[in-house]
């Protein structure tokens, strides 16, 4: 098995995440992940394993380890589809680990996919120090750890050489969570066990991990072999024949199994002060066309598509989408609007927003009034209480989902704004603080839902920069 490729971390796509339509989620989908990836027992090869969530089947996911010039290589790939908020959500994770002869985690890549919130990680073991580069939307971290930690992946690979009886204390590096968790694990002594979900007793063995508050229990028979791990909140995730057992009965696919995650394609200077930009894209289905976008459908089936910082007059006026009640977001709409001035009104919400949202990851899926109550988030959040803000106000306005350009000139996911101001749609960014947002980006959904998200993965697969002013 190759190394782990060493190039350095660039800045990935600022994750869109739709509203859900309910109250803030009790456990995020990339905390289930994170558990699955540690649930799966060790053996050297392949071995793949099924998800069930109260006795339906929700994912799979596989395992190889191979050992090559004394490391251990560990791959893990796992696989999810809940329901939340009423709407099918599709999370996955794949990533690499390398241990040394001493168990030590010594570098490791990981991708969690959460429907199009994007999180790249890099760790490298530099002397005593794990340096660990940590990747999401338009924000890269760098921490640095004390060696000696346990990757998610190889947990089972360390605890492969412990006794029945032993307690084995843990310190587990969490990407999700970029933190050190503290934990044990408690392997058991042969004896009479029964599954928790029922059947007949036999004679294997039952152990348990902790950490990161949550409790594992982990059976295994006589000889050692996986049956399968039981999680609270009926979570249970047990192995597979194979690939094709692991797949049986699932009817959706991992849209993110097969496509890029990001286009080819670079622009150069600054893309923020961009005016006027022609793309030529290649792509499954054609870009957004509107007042910012014109598209140009190509011999070869690619598209030209001129992207514009501003708008032409629009005939007709849009309406405005309807929204609930919510005494919080009617509130703080009322303390922004400048009565019969759309645009000082537009501006104070935009900058509102840029001002009083600090600039993180939220890994919950928000309601409008939740985001405008906890201040925090990345683009989606900012687009999204943008969208609710501007409607309350009386201005029509849409969540725009597509690529902007970023660092180095790639294109990577985003959320921004068009709102309808004055006779003319207006572009912006508060997450980037544009209160007209530059034309270096390329739009490809408007107000998405958990069902056409999954389709922007592997829609564009490459841009060519033409033409851009300045």
């Amino acid at each position: 098995m190759p190394a782990l490729q060493q190039e350095k971390a660039t800045t990935g796509g600022c994750p869109y995440k739709p509203p859900p339509n309910t109250s803030l989620a009790k456990v995020t989908m990339k905390k289930l992940l994170l558990i699955l990836l540690l649930a799966v027992g060790f053996a050297l090869g392949t071995s793949w394993n099924v998800t069930y969530l109260n006795g339906e089947k929700v994912g799979y996911g596989y395992s190889t380890s191979t050992v090559e010039g004394g490391l251990t290589y560990v791959e893990s790939y796992n696989v999810l589809q809940l329901i939340q908020n009423g709407m099918p959500q599709t999370n996955s994770s794949r990533g690499q680990e390398v241990y040394d002869g001493e168990g030590r985690l010594i570098a490791a890549e990981s991708q969690k996919i959460s429907g199009l919130d994007i999180l790249l990680i890099k760790a490298e073991l530099q002397g005593d120090t794990l340096v660990v580069e940590r990747t999401h939307g338009l924000m890269t971290g760098k921490r640095y750890l004390e060696g000696g930690l346990v990757g998610g992946s190889g947990l089972g690979y360390l605890l492969a050489g412990s006794k029945p009886g032993d307690s084995v204390p843990l310190r587990l590096y969490s990407s999700e969570y970029d933190e050190v968790l503290e934990g044990t694990y408690e392997k058991g002594v042969l004896s009479r066990i029964t599954l928790p979900d029922g059947g007949e007793s036999f004679t294997g063995y039952h152990n348990r991990s902790i950490y990161g508050g949550t409790t594992r229990d982990v059976y295994l028979d006589e000889d050692g072999n996986w049956l399968g791990t039981y999680i609270p909140g009926g979570i249970v995730v047990r192995p597979a024949a194979d690939e094709a057992e692991a797949k049986a009965d699932i009817a959706w696919v991992d849209a993110t199994a097969s496509a890029a995650i990001f286009p080819s394609g670079e622009m150069r200077g600054n893309p923020r002060a961009v005016e006027e930009l022609t793309l030529t894209v290649t792509a499954l289905s054609p870009p957004l066309s509107g007042p910012f976008q014109r598209i140009t459908k190509l011999a070869d089936g690619g598209y030209s598509v001129e992207v514009n910082q501003r708008s032409a007059l629009t005939e007709s006026v849009p309406a405005v989408a309807t929204f609930e009640e919510s005494g919080v977001l009617d509130k703080l709409t009322a303390s922004l609007v400048v009565p019969g001035d759309e645009f000082n009104s537009y501006a104070a919400i935009v900058n509102w927003v840029a001002d009083n949202l600090r600039r993180r990851p939220i890994g919950l899926e928000l309601t409008p009034a939740e985001i405008a109550e906890h201040r925090a988030g990345d683009c989606s959040e900012h687009a999204t209480l943008v969208t609710e803000l501007c409607r309350r106000a009386g201005l029509p306005a849409h969540t725009v989902l597509g690529l902007v350009a970023g660092v180095g000139g790639r294109f990577y996911y985003h959320a921004w704004n068009e709102v309808y101001v004055d006779g003319l749609w207006r572009q912006g960014d508060a997450f980037l603080d544009q209160l007209t947002a530059d034309a270096a980006r390329l739009g490809l959904l408007r107000d998405p839902d958990s069902f056409t998200r999954d389709g922007v993965f592997g829609q564009v697969t490459a841009i060519t920069i033409e033409e851009q002013t300045p």
